[in-house]
């Protein structure tokens, strides 16, 4: 009943008199996106797409087309690390890329868009 009532608020369940339970990890902020980075990569068609690690981030979405990307259709990748090498592209072709990341009670914060034309 407390906890409806409070509805997620700690400083009115502090008042309650009962023992609160610790904070989870699950319930932090995530970290903002930082140094996103679009590099070519070792073969014609390659790309490496990366940001520094974010605190609090669950795993990441590597979102990438043809630019302009129309109707919000990415081609999209996920993995628990914040880098992921991109292959089979269309060499001298321009895409866009951005990178989403995602915490654990399932926020997304994505970086800027990165629009590269790839060797």
């Amino acid at each position: 009943y407390c906890s409806h009532i409070a509805r997620g608020d700690r400083s009115i369940l502090a008042s309650t008199g009962f023992t609160l339970n610790a904070e989870t990890s699950s319930s932090r902020t995530l970290g903002a996106p930082e140094n996103f980075t679009v590099q070519y990569g070792n073969n014609s068609g390659e790309v490496l797409v990366y940001i520094n690690p974010v605190r609090n981030a669950s795993s990441y979405m590597f979102l990438y087309g043809p630019s302009p990307i129309s109707n919000n259709a990415w081609c999209h990748a996920s993995s628990s690390k914040p880098y992921f090498t991109i292959t089979g592209l269309t060499p001298v072709t321009t895409y866009s890329f951005k990178i989403g990341v995602t915490g654990t009670k399932g926020q997304v914060l994505y970086t800027d868009t990165i629009t590269k034309m790839v060797v």
